[in-house]
């Protein structure tokens, strides 16, 4: 895209936002207590790279988005950047960034929720924790969404030293 695009250009996109709930919390109570949860940064390193990874695919590969960037947990996704075509297979990208949106939520939910108990357990002792119920619930990421539909300039920005293609406007704000 770099040899493509030198300038910002307006283009009307769907944006989608997704991030980990409750990944601050569970990043703070696994770091500051070191003790009882010695393996707690391979931890959370597995957890984001499963969740970022999962996202990306779904986002990319099943509804034909474009991932713009990581922020931590967060995700921002954008649909509907094709410079020929404004439909994918007759879908709308707002559709699209939907349909990204409940995959996403679902495999958080369901797959991403027992693999990283499991895992969990598998990096730490079972038998030191009296409740196995409060260090579960400690683990029950959700996933949050933002999406909108409007007109968003898109192009290479940044400093002198460095520069990306993304996003801004008011609908990716």
């Amino acid at each position: 895209m770099r040899n493509v695009l030198t300038k910002l250009e307006e283009h009307k996109l769907a944006i989608l936002f997704c991030d980990l709930r409750q990944f601050t919390n569970l990043t703070e109570k696994l770091t500051e207590n070191k003790d009882q949860f010695p393996q707690g940064i391979p931890f959370l390193e597995k957890l984001l790279q499963s969740y970022l990874s999962k996202a990306s695919q779904i986002i990319e590969d099943h509804h034909s988005g474009w991932v713009d960037k990581f922020i931590g947990d967060a995700v921002l996704g954008v649909f509907g950047l094709h410079f020929k075509e404004y439909y994918d297979r007759g879908i709308p990208p707002t559709h699209r960034a939907l349909y990204s949106a409940f995959e996403i939520n679902d495999f958080v939910s369901g797959v991403l929720r027992k693999e990283m108990e499991n895992l969990f357990f598998v990096l730490h002792d079972k038998q030191q924790f009296k409740n196995i119920k409060d260090v579960t619930k400690m683990l029950q990421v959700s996933v949050g969404f933002g999406l909108d539909f409007g007109s968003v300039l898109f192009g290479e920005i940044g400093s002198d030293d460095r520069k990306n293609f993304t996003v801004i406007g008011d609908t990716v704000n």
